[in-house]
């Protein structure tokens, strides 16, 4: 029989055994707590990488808009519409991609400062960050033109001109269609055929078809603000297909200008390389100067400054030019000896103000006779008539990607009904307005942030039929080829090109078309 100090030595050991196990039992339940806590992270870090593949499985029930949140119900409405205007213009091989893209996260560019005072300081952050100066490329390409053009662009067989309804299946990702300037963007019947996409302006506050009694109302409506009046056939006018019509492009990439752009690469978008980013973080202004050393903004508005081409000394007009990304661009090009911004919103107003003093120092501004006059373009005597080297018209639009992710940029809530409607006829009043600004041989560019060809092509074929003969085209196929080359998926249209969205390189939607005055 053991004795008592062996029963207690016994005892005490098995006593010793079960704390241990109960000390391992509550480690190994913290470790399993501490691994579920990380797992969760990594899942919702898995999550928030793949959110577009989550926008993917719920694109038919409320998709989440670009910061995750779900679409507000006039979000919802706006893109429904879009479903069923964009649906059958750019279809099935199309649409899904695009539609994609606008829900998720933009992409941008960074627009070098020329006038931040540690210029090389900034480039190097730049580049640091894995971004690359897409302005190099872009001046080989152009010297290379029309021989670089070659193997990236396609010609359509001869006698079968690009018509709207075959534009999807004719479209490759990040290609553009070579088009001689005579068949740029169109064909006649399509030009003749442009009003019948004008029933996307729907003034009811519930979502209407077209097919519904409602939206064939809406649609005479819609063409009659158009043009200005009754529906007639002033849009068939103008055969885009004319090569009287077209004048060649006249394209040039300021020795100035630095745009910094990620790459366009599944690699880059997905895995981020080691020392890079994806994002360019918010620019911190100089303790000194207090100016930014660079501007981010979408590629697009960068294509309609290109395409508007300033140089030193030239008189510039920018109507509806808050909130200045575009001016500011234009600035980055050249030093204009006059540049008039307008806008007739003060809200809007109150912001280019911001943006150009804290990127534009106040010697240049005053030097180069930066106005800033907030007021009506439309208004009489907002600025002198026959007197501009450079106009550019970039009106207030539909704006696809901000109706879906800005509630207060949204345009298809009941309450702006009215305001969508007459966007059209707005439109066509300012880029007439523009269009009287112009001195004999200066250029008028027209933007737009949306797809929609009541808002683009049909804007200006009404203008053209107005200004003729006075204005012409200009060809942008140069410009086409650029966009192409940094990655952007680009479309020709009846009078211009279209930047569409896709996620590789979510830029846009932006639509640019170039006139000049010949008289």
């Amino acid at each position: 029989m053991p004795s008592t100090a062996a029963l207690a030595s016994h005892y005490h050991h098995r006593s010793y055994l079960c704390i241990m196990a109960a000390r391992r039992s509550v480690h190994s339940t913290v470790a399993m707590s501490s691994a579920s806590t990380r797992k969760q992270k990594q899942q919702q870090h898995q999550d928030a990488e793949l959110q577009p593949r989550w926008a993917v499985q719920r694109m038919f029930d409320q998709p989440p808009t670009a910061t995750g949140a779900l679409l507000t119900q006039w979000g919802r409405r706006a893109l429904a519409h879009f479903d069923q205007i964009y649906g059958p213009e750019f279809g099935p091989e199309l649409w899904p991609s695009i539609r994609l893209a606008l829900l998720s996260q933009p992409r941008h560019v960074a627009v070098l400062n020329r006038f931040y005072v540690n210029q090389a300081a900034a480039e190097t952050r730049l580049l640091t960050l894995g971004a690359e100066d897409l302005a190099p490329d872009w001046r080989r390409r152009l010297q290379a033109w029309p021989e670089s053009a070659e193997e990236s662009f396609e010609s359509p067989a001869a006698g079968q001109p690009h018509q709207l309804s075959e534009r999807s299946a004719e479209l490759k990702v990040l290609s553009y269609d070579r088009l001689e300037a005579a068949t740029f963007a169109a064909s006649s019947a399509a030009a003749a055929d442009s009003r019948s996409n004008l029933n996307e302006f729907l003034p009811a506050t519930e979502f209407i078809t077209e097919m519904d009694p409602r939206g064939r109302a809406s649609l005479a409506l819609s063409d009659s603000a158009v043009h200005g009046g009754p529906t007639d056939d002033s849009c068939s006018l103008i055969d885009p297909a004319d090569p009287e019509l077209w004048l060649p492009s006249d394209l040039t990439i300021s020795p100035t200008l630095q745009v910094f752009a990620f790459p366009s690469s599944v690699q880059h978008q997905l895995m981020k390389p080691a020392g890079s980013d994806r994002w360019f973080p918010r620019p911190k202004p100089d303790q000194t100067t207090g100016l930014c050393p660079y501007l981010p903004m979408d590629l697009g508005s960068v294509a309609a400054a290109l395409a508007l081409c300033p140089g030193d000394g030239d008189s510039v007009l920018d109507l509806c030019s808050a909130p200045g990304s575009k001016a500011y661009c234009l600035l980055q090009q050249a030093l204009p000896g006059q540049m008039l911004c307008l806008d007739k919103s003060s809200a809007r107003s109150s912001r280019l103000a911001r943006l150009l003093s804290s990127h534009v120092p106040p010697s240049v501004l005053a030097g180069c006779s930066v106005s800033q006059l907030y007021a009506n373009a439309l208004n009489s005597g907002a600025y002198p008539l026959n007197s501009f080297d450079r106009v550019l018209v970039d009106p207030t639009c539909s704006g696809d990607r901000h109706s879906l992710n800005d509630p207060e940029a949204d345009l298809f809530s009941g309450r702006r009904s009215k305001e969508r409607v007459g966007l059209p006829n707005t439109q066509l009043q300012l880029l007439l307005a523009g269009a009287a600004a112009c001195r004999p041989g200066a250029s008028l560019v027209y933007s737009t942030c949306t797809m929609s060809p009541a808002q683009n092509e049909a804007v200006v074929l009404s203008a053209l039929a107005k200004l003729q003969p006075a204005f012409k085209l200009v060809d942008l196929r140069p410009l086409a080829s650029l966009l192409v080359g940094a990655g952007c998926r680009v479309e020709s249209r009846q009078v211009g090109l279209l930047v569409l969205p896709h996620l590789l390189a979510n830029y846009g939607p932006s639509f640019v078309c170039k006139l000049k005055r010949v008289d």
